[in-house]
């Protein structure tokens, strides 16, 4: 049986760093092939998180929102509309029972900078059917998910994905790993993906982006998962806290039983926290943490910081002795 870790079980080892300073590292990222932003934080397709207002403050922030399919959004015309609200890079969330000739007419007039096929369990003989129907239909990349093995996110690439979200049950609201027993820890789950779709590529061809989603509660957790492999991280809870956020105090999870007949459980809804910080607080309190990281792995970018990246696996003490104490 093999061993899985996630957040609290590792640590990055700081290596020798010619970095002046944490001011000059550049952390842009491609979020997916075609589409590059400043800092790599994702908004999740959840309808208590994303919508156009926190699209169009996220993207004026460095980062990209993805417009959800749940909620007031399962209306075509809602998703368009907002959409076209946001004057930077967005993405939209399509289902996998919206796959059919109708919606493939639809799907251009999105006019999206990327559209994600989104299921809970993305390792499914329907979903790698419609990943190639929507890549062969549009003209913009497609992202994909969820999964979290590299058989998975292999297989999604072949069917034409050219970005692939990995997390199965690690939201602050899923409860699929406790109901089911079903998942892989987010660390594992990054590297073997992106060490898997390197191997799979090769250097004749560009590897798929790889974005994290869920699970990370601090941006010491998000730069682990930038350092394991990931090109950008999505968040859920992070950014429904925020003032631009589309609830009421209140998320859930959403793991699209009812939509897509994947097998997936439902979440539960959460009280958010009374802390309402401005989407462009909350980016540049991350972007300021991963430009440390950076440094403190010796990469003026994300990509030379990672290809420096050495992870130490920690007992709990260490974990209870992180932090102020």
């Amino acid at each position: 049986m093999k061993t899985a870790l996630t957040f609290d079980d590792v640590l990055l080892k700081p290596q020798h760093s010619t970095v002046d300073s944490r001011s000059n590292v550049d952390i842009s990222t491609d979020v997916t092939p075609s589409v590059e932003i400043e800092y790599p934080f994702v908004s999740a397709p959840m309808d208590t998180v994303t919508g156009p207002q926190l699209a169009r403050e996220l993207a004026d922030s460095g980062g990209v929102g993805v417009i959800p399919r749940h909620g007031e959004f399962k209306d075509f015309d809602t998703r368009i509309e907002s959409v076209a609200q946001v004057a930077g890079p967005v993405g939209v969330a399509i289902g996998l029972d919206e796959v059919n000739t109708d919606l493939l007419k639809t799907l251009e007039a999105f006019e999206a900078d990327f559209i994600c096929v989104d299921t809970a369990h993305g390792h499914l003989s329907k979903m790698l059917d419609a990943v190639y129907e929507v890549s062969e239909t549009v003209e913009c990349d497609v992202m994909a998910g969820n999964v979290a093995t590299e058989e998975a996110a292999i297989d999604l690439y072949e069917a034409g994905a050219d970005a692939i979200k990995v997390g199965i049950g690690p939201g602050s609201a899923c409860t699929t790993r406790e109901r089911t027993g079903v998942g892989v820890p987010q660390i594992t789950a990054t590297s073997s993906v992106k060490e898997g779709l390197k191997r799979h590529t090769g250097s004749a061809e560009p590897t798929p982006s790889v974005i994290t989603d869920g699970g990370m509660r601090t941006a010491g957790d998000m730069a682990k998962a930038l350092m394991a492999g990931a090109d950008a991280v999505m968040h859920g809870r992070l950014f429904a806290e925020c003032d631009e956020a589309p609830n009421d105090g209140e998320m859930y999870g959403l793991a699209s039983e009812q939509v897509d007949g994947s097998g997936a459980t439902e979440g539960e809804t959460r009280d958010l926290s009374d802390e309402q910080p401005y989407v462009f607080e909350r980016v540049d309190e991350w972007a300021e943490a991963i430009r440390s990281t950076c440094s403190y792995c010796g990469g003026l970018n994300l990509h030379e910081a990672r290809q420096n990246a050495e992870f130490v696996q920690i007992t709990s003490n260490a974990v209870e002795r992180n932090g102020v104490h």
